[in-house]
């Protein structure tokens, strides 16, 4: 099982997910929560996340708030996606 850590905006249809590093879920760092927190509109802990800044930058200028919850995924039970070639 992984632990995933999810932002969404419920008034949209997008979402974004992070890899929560610390099993116990108590550390806030750059990869996980932290950048989960900044891609919600929260405090910008890691200034070098794409990912996060992207997703926050499509609703800073809402009202809407976001939402986050860590969730669990059997990561056995995984889709692999074929990558293709632009």
């Amino acid at each position: 099982m992984a632990k995933l850590v999810l932002v969404w905006n419920p008034a949209k249809t997008e979402c974004v997910g992070f890899v929560e590093r610390d099993p116990d879920g108590s550390t806030w760092d750059c990869g996980s929560d932290g950048d989960a927190e900044h891609a919600g509109g929260g405090e910008r802990q890691n200034p070098v996340s794409s990912l996060a800044d992207s997703f926050r930058d499509q609703y800073e200028d809402t009202e809407d708030e976001c939402h986050l919850q860590v969730i669990e995924v059997d990561v056995t039970k995984a889709t692999p996606i074929e990558r293709v070639e632009d």
